[in-house]
């Protein structure tokens, strides 16, 4: 399992501490704790065989409980009280900022899908961000909103879950390629770009990269099993758990995260850096070359820097988003979680990492906003035209209702 991108949750796996509890029993000195919602795994100890392995974070913090004899309330530890705020309130922002401004440049973008392809790029990316906003903040959400009663079907767990949240985030990073090859091949090779650059190719290519991540992440279907066990530790249940079958072990904590670290970081990071940087020389180059009195190129020139400037945009915060969460992948497996205190500050680094991860799913309708005056007057002009569509329908509706009361009174 890639744990330093998602577990279970890319938000609150190991650190969803808005739904856990703590209930003494008869020894006051002797502490239970509730199940999280959602059960997930973290290298927390070593087998005979020297691998990793993985355990439940709950049974960690049973085992902690009962071998210490000692009472810890969650609440005591400031780390902890940190991750509860930024799952009851950061998550709920990010899932209605998400869903709500990935469906407003979905409304923009798809009138022009078919007349280039960049735009079914960005169309299929608002989708995807939506998807991942949903999986990865859904839940949450969902969790807080039930009190911690809501839990996914097992069939989510584990390898269903795997795939729903590493594929579209892996697909999300390559449409954003995409968009970088698109605007390379139209800045250096404009007369080539009208063959190449169609809307035909471009269903094409995604749908290609949505195969090939589906592909690559497959193997989560054998490597993450999804284990049924009832036993009672206190008052709580465990119902269902994950684990790697012993033969996946070492590919899955030795080869897995350097392969999902080059296809989720490394080659796409380097990929939009170098073309980015060769789209801004040849975009500033042309500026320069264009004649005041040019008024065609002149307005050519600004449309292909304003697009520019949003792809830039995008590029750079997805590195800064997803930078973090690489960073905490190479610090992970090296951290000893020995004490209570060490394991809700590596809950904690895990949290921030893995909401900075999920806010590049959710900022592209911002930056777009900011960066792009053409699809500001967009979607200015397509408020004004719900606007007075729903204006039209309240007239309709006032008039209707008008004539049947005139009808009843005569």
């Amino acid at each position: 399992m890639s744990d330093w991108k998602n577990a279970v949750n890319t938000t609150s796996c190991a650190v969803d501490f808005s739904s856990l509890g703590s209930n003494k029993t008869s020894n006051t000195t002797e502490k239970t704790m509730k199940l999280s919602t959602f059960n997930c795994s973290e290298k927390l100890n070593t087998l005979d065989d020297g691998h990793n392995d993985t355990v439940t974070n709950d049974a960690y913090f049973y085992a902690y409980s009962y071998e210490s004899g000692t009472y810890f309330d969650p609440t005591d530890y400031v780390e902890v009280r940190i991750v509860d705020g930024l799952n009851r309130y950061l998550s709920p922002v990010l899932f209605v900022t998400g869903v709500v401004g990935s469906l407003m440049t979905f409304l923009i973008m798809h009138k022009k899908a078919k007349m280039h392809s960049t735009y079914l790029y960005l169309t299929v990316l608002s989708i995807v961000d939506i998807v991942v906003v949903c999986v990865s903040q859904g839940q949450v959400f969902l969790a807080i909103a039930s009190d911690g009663t809501f839990d996914l079907p097992p069939i989510l767990h584990c390898s269903g879950f795997l795939l729903l949240i590493n594929v579209p985030t892996n697909i999300s990073v390559y449409l954003v390629v995409c968009v970088a090859i698109d605007r390379f091949i139209s800045v250096y090779f404009p007369f080539v770009a009208k063959f190449i650059c169609t809307f035909h190719r471009a269903v094409i290519v995604c749908s290609g990269i949505i195969i090939f991540q589906f592909l690559v992440h497959m193997h989560f279907v054998w490597t993450n099993k999804l284990d049924f066990v009832v036993s009672t530790i206190g008052n709580s249940t465990i119902e269902y758990s994950c684990s790697t079958p012993k033969e996946y072990r070492y590919f899955i904590n030795y080869i897995w995260p350097w392969i999902d670290l080059i296809n989720f970081f490394f080659l796409p990071s380097v990929t939009l850096i170098v073309l980015s940087a060769l789209i801004v020389y040849k975009i500033t180059k042309q500026r320069r070359q264009v004649a005041p009195a040019s008024a065609t190129n002149g307005t050519s020139t600004t449309n292909q820097s304003q697009l520019t400037v949003s792809l830039v945009a995008i590029c750079v915060a997805m590195i800064i988003c997803n930078c973090p969460v690489v960073v905490f992948s190479f610090i992970e497996p090296h951290v000893e979680i020995s004490t209570m205190l060490t394991f809700v500050r590596f809950a904690l680094a895990h949290t921030v990492c893995d909401y900075l991860m999920n806010m590049n799913n959710c900022v592209n309708f911002f930056l777009y906003i900011i960066t792009s005056k053409r699809f500001r007057n967009e979607f200015v002009e397509m408020l004004k035209s719900i606007k007075s569509k729903i204006c039209a329908l309240a007239e309709t509706s006032n008039t209707g209702s008008t004539a049947t009361h005139s009808t009843r009174t005569t």
